[in-house]
């Protein structure tokens, strides 16, 4: 299937699983709100008074997080484009190639 711009490779996605939500879910479920609406209030104090840890955290729950920018440039400043890859041998649908023959290629021994 060739590539269209604009369109993910991996629609579905592989779902991560979040085990610190998880736990956190069935922590909440056994307790009465009380102790989460502590929790709540303790990081908007933290927030109000200035606290950039909190600021953050707060920010990050309600806008979520930025997506992280890499800007990679060579020795003359000039800009680099960067390919992040992800190997996973179980997702791949087509072979790898052989290796190309040193002789053929022009290295030298």
């Amino acid at each position: 299937m060739p590539f269209k711009p604009g369109e993910s490779g991996n629609p579905s996605g592989v779902q991560r699983e979040k085990k610190f939500l998880a736990a956190l879910e069935r922590a909440i479920a056994q307790d009465t709100a009380d102790r989460l609406r502590e929790a709540a209030e303790k990081l908007l104090t933290y927030a109000a008074a200035g606290e950039p840890w909190a600021i953050n955290m707060l920010a990050d729950r309600l806008d979520g997080r930025p997506k992280q920018q890499i800007e990679a440039t060579d020795e003359q400043g000039r800009s680099v484009a960067v390919a992040i890859i992800a190997y996973d041998p179980a997702q791949l649908q087509a072979k790898a190639l052989p290796a190309p023959d040193p002789a053929e290629a022009g290295f030298r021994h």
